[in-house]
């Protein structure tokens, strides 16, 4: 009996303003090839005839930044939307082994991307940098935002396998961890996550739809801007907020050009490691001005 294409993860999850890459599903679509339809032009996918489940995958370099949606589809329907999140640093695949604090993959340079997937029970990613004494440590993840079904937590050790820091959720069950090196060195970032919907195992999550996207920096990071945010129909500038911003103080202005029709739309730069949203609404702002701690 024919059906509409299943399909209930890809992986990676995203890529980098301009590039090109092959993505696959974890289920591969009947009867092949299947075609894929992407909620912005600039995002083109194409099924390779002779892989199945395996999409070239293009990003235009003019695509706004942020997420989107991804369906795949033939004449008797479409699969579930697909979130796809389209970024600006480099990325690189996770690779096994890489479950041991002492032994995880290491990354020659930040800021990074990692598309990884926790595909086994009991997984644990490691992944091991060098920073410098000041820098601002900052490692933010996608799992649980693009549908992945766990509970996230990251663990930050130094060279001596110190825990020095700890992030479990933010705004949703996605992990934001931000710390300040303390001393020069290589640090080791851990990466594993409960079940989510939570069952009685209470043990490491792992699958072939348990995938991530992990922006790993040690320079300048920005996780929101003030105002928060903007009215839709011009351009307003707004100030990024975040860490890392001493040194790269002129890296803190921004333009907001918010024509999108969505709530949010994401601002976008050289400087900046991962894309930033802000809230978009047809009302003007107006800054708060002090002093205006009493009701005179």
């Amino acid at each position: 009996m024919a059906k509409a294409p299943a399909v209930t993860s890809i992986f990676p999850a995203g890529g980098k303003l301009g590039s090109t890459f092959e993505l696959t599903t974890a289920e591969s679509p009947a009867p092949w090839p299947v075609a894929a339809w992407t909620s912005h032009p600039g995002i083109k996918l194409e099924p390779v005839k002779d892989k199945k489940g395996v999409y070239k995958t293009t990003i235009a370099s003019d695509t706004p930044v942020g997420p989107h949606l991804v369906r795949f589809y033939n004449i008797d329907g479409s699969s579930q939307p697909r979130i796809f999140f389209v970024g600006m640093a480099d990325e690189t695949a996770e690779v096994e082994p890489n479950d041991k604090l002492d032994d995880g993959q290491f990354l020659n340079k930040t800021p990074v991307v990692v598309n990884g997937r926790l595909d086994k029970t009991g997984d644990v990613d490691t992944f091991s940098f060098r920073a410098n004494k000041g820098d601002w440590i900052v490692a933010q993840c996608h799992a649980y935002s693009i549908d992945s079904p766990i509970d996230a937590f990251l663990h930050l050790h130094d060279e001596e396998g110190n825990k020095v820091a700890f992030a479990p959720d933010t705004q949703n069950l996605d992990p934001l961890l931000a710390w300040q090196a303390t001393k020069s060195g290589t640090y080791a970032l851990t990466f594993a996550g409960l079940v989510f919907p939570f069952n009685a195992s209470a043990r490491f999550h792992g699958s072939p739809h348990t995938v991530y996207r992990m922006t790993i920096s040690t320079g300048p990071f920005a996780r929101n801007t003030y105002p928060l945010g903007v009215e839709r129909g011009g351009k307003t500038p707004v100030h990024l907020v975040g860490w890392g911003f001493e040194k790269y103080q002129a890296a803190r202005a921004a333009m907001v050009v918010a024509t999108s029709a969505g709530s949010t739309t994401w601002v976008s730069g050289n400087s900046l490691a991962s894309p930033v949203p802000v809230v978009v609404g047809r009302l003007p702002g107006h800054r708060e001005t002090e002093p205006n701690n009493s009701n005179d």
